[in-house]
């Protein structure tokens, strides 16, 4: 079994009631096994020691932090990626309508949007502001 840790460290215990609804949510002890050969799966279930498994991604039902006073930075590392401005259309749109966040912003040129010394300010995204960008 390899030995990887792949745990994500928690900002507390979330007791926010997620303001999406018909949704089917991710319990939050769903893992995805990091590894897929079923000897060394049979071998670490057999020696008791923890399967290193990735978080399973999705909604949950209860969130940390309140969308209500939330910003939220969509940022992506560049190159050829198709399909990526769907992806910020929907992240956009998500955020905003479904969880109520107020503020969402696009980080220009990626990482190098972070850095202050390249004085790039970020973009705000509204529904309107990418209803058209998967033509781009």
């Amino acid at each position: 079994m390899k030995s990887s840790d792949f745990a994500i460290t928690s900002l507390g215990t979330p007791g926010i009631t997620s303001p999406i609804t018909n949704m089917d949510f991710v319990p939050d002890n769903a893992d995805v096994a990091y590894d897929n050969q079923t000897g060394d799966l049979m071998l670490g279930i057999q020696s008791g020691a923890p399967i290193p498994a990735f978080e399973s991604a999705g909604p949950r039902q209860k969130i940390f932090h309140d969308p209500a006073w939330s910003k939220a930075a969509i940022l992506t590392a560049g190159g050829l990626c198709p399909g990526l401005n769907d992806v910020i259309k929907f992240l956009t749109r998500t955020l905003r309508q479904q969880y109520g966040v107020p503020v969402v912003y696009g980080i220009q040129y990626g990482y190098r949007g972070l850095n202050p010394e390249f004085k790039l300010e970020p973009v705000l995204l509204t529904e309107n502001d990418v209803d058209h960008i998967h033509e781009a």
